[in-house]
C-alpha cells in the first residue's frame, strides 16, 4: 500500500498529541477529593460529669441529673470537618439545649427548650473547620426524677484528600478524549489492515 510523505510521522504525531486527553483525564477523576466518615471514638469528655458513649459514626453524650443545671461537653481534634447530623433524646418534663463550637463562639443547634426531642437533623459548616471541634448539652430534669438526656451525632465528615485540578473535567475535555480515542483507533486499524496485506 502506497503512503503518502510523513504519514507516518503524521500517524505518531496524532498517537502521542491526542494522548494527552486521555492522560489528563484520568489524572483528573485521580485528584478527586472523597468525603470520608470521622472516628467518633475520638471524642472524650472535656467539660461536665457526664459520660459518652461512642462508635466510628456516633458519638452519644449522657447527661445525668445532678443538684443543678448540668453543662456538658466532649471535644476532638477534626482535618476538614464539613458536616454531621444530630439530635437529642429527652424524659418528660425536662429542660435541655445544645450548641457546637468550631472556632466562632458557640453556635446553637437545639435551642434552650422545655422536652426538646427532635429527629436526626443536618448540620453543614459553613467552611471546612480543622481544629478542635466542641460538642456542649445543657440538662435539667424539672421533675428531679433521676433521669438523664441523650444528645447524639452521627455522620461527622470530614475531607480526606485536596483536590489539586477541577474535580469534573469540562466538555472539551471529554471531546478530546473521544476524538483522540477515534483517531487512534483509525490509526491502529490501518496498521493491522497494511499488516496483513500480501
Amino acid at each position: 500500500m502506497l503512503k503518502w510523505p510523513f504519514q507516518n510521522h503524521f500517524e505518531s504525531f496524532c498517537m502521542k498529541t491526542l494522548l494527552f486527553p486521555a492522560a489528563l483525564t484520568l489524572v483528573l477523576f485521580s485528584n478527586v477529593s472523597h468525603a470520608a466518615l470521622y472516628d467518633l471514638t475520638q471524642f472524650s469528655v472535656s467539660e461536665g460529669n457526664g459520660s459518652i458513649r461512642s462508635s466510628v459514626n456516633q458519638l452519644d453524650m449522657v447527661s445525668n441529673q445532678l443538684s443543678s443545671l448540668e453543662d456538658f461537653a466532649a471535644s476532638a481534634a477534626v482535618v476538614s470537618a464539613r458536616s454531621f447530623e444530630f439530635q437529642i433524646t429527652t424524659p418528660p418534663a425536662s429542660y435541655a439545649s445544645a450548641s457546637v463550637d468550631f472556632g466562632q463562639g458557640l453556635q446553637s443547634l437545639i435551642p434552650p427548650s422545655i422536652d426538646p426531642n427532635t429527629s436526626w437533623q443536618p448540620y453543614f459548616l459553613p467552611a471546612p473547620f480543622t481544629g478542635t471541634l466542641t460538642f456542649h448539652t445543657e440538662y435539667f430534669p424539672l421533675n428531679n426524677n433521676n433521669t438523664s438526656a441523650v444528645f447524639s451525632i452521627r455522620n461527622l465528615q470530614v475531607a480526606d484528600a485536596v483536590p489539586t485540578v477541577p474535580a469534573v473535567p469540562e466538555p472539551e475535555t471529554y471531546a478530546m478524549l473521544l476524538a483522540g480515542l477515534g483517531v487512534m483507533a483509525a490509526v491502529a486499524r490501518r496498521r493491522t489492515h497494511t499488516t496483513r496485506r500480501p
